[in-house]
């Protein structure tokens, strides 16, 4: 498991989980869902600003198991 820094709207919070999405995943989950921005930047402890990895909010949401689109 590694470190990972996830910030988005309000929400700025280290995880600790096995990869970029589940970082994602786990920062909005256990936080404020509500804080939610449109991009996510996730980067892993200890790697360079060029390494920071960049998601949408809907694919976040998705993989959370929510239907956004019909």
């Amino acid at each position: 498991m590694s470190k990972y820094r996830v910030q988005t709207g309000l929400l700025d919070v280290t995880v600790e989980v096995k990869n970029h999405r589940m970082a994602a995943i786990k920062a909005i989950d256990e936080n404020n869902p509500k804080s939610l921005g449109l991009i996510v930047s996730i980067l892993k402890e200890g790697d360079s600003l060029d390494d920071e990895l960049f998601m949408k909010s809907e694919f976040i949401l998705e993989c959370m198991g929510f239907k956004l689109s019909e």
